[in-house]
């Protein structure tokens, strides 16, 4: 159990697979959504999308995580608490402009060299 803190971003370059930045989530959206997501509640819109990257006929075995979705559809800063679920129990967020100003001005993007093939972020996790 414990929370997880996302923050919706904009890239300013490239966003290449597998280096941690949502690309399979965000390819599933384009998907459903080709140009632009649909104007809805930002919580229900996220659950939508974990949901249908997650399929129960999915056979390979690998869970797409909440926070993906998550931080691609809630806007701003958002704090997630998980107790052994794949999906949140509790979602907060705020968009207070001083406290994004804040983060924007002193957090910085490191790009990552994707993963290599078969390398699992969550494997010996549970």
């Amino acid at each position: 159990p414990g929370w997880a803190i996302t923050i919706s971003l904009e890239p300013t370059f490239e966003v290449r697979d597998r280096c941690g930045l949502s690309t399979s989530t965000r390819k599933m959206i384009q998907k459903i959504w080709p140009v632009k997501l649909p104007k809805m509640d930002p919580e229900m819109l996220a659950r939508l999308v974990f949901c249908f990257e997650n399929n129960p006929e999915r056979h390979d075995g690998i869970i797409s995580g909440a926070q993906d979705s998550i931080g691609i559809c809630v806007p701003g800063l958002v704090r997630h608490y998980y107790d052994n679920n794949f999906w949140p129990e509790k979602i907060e967020s705020t968009q207070d402009e001083m406290t994004l100003r804040f983060l924007e001005e002193h957090l910085v993007m490191i790009p990552m060299e994707p993963r290599r093939p078969g390398c699992s972020v969550v494997e010996g996790k549970d």
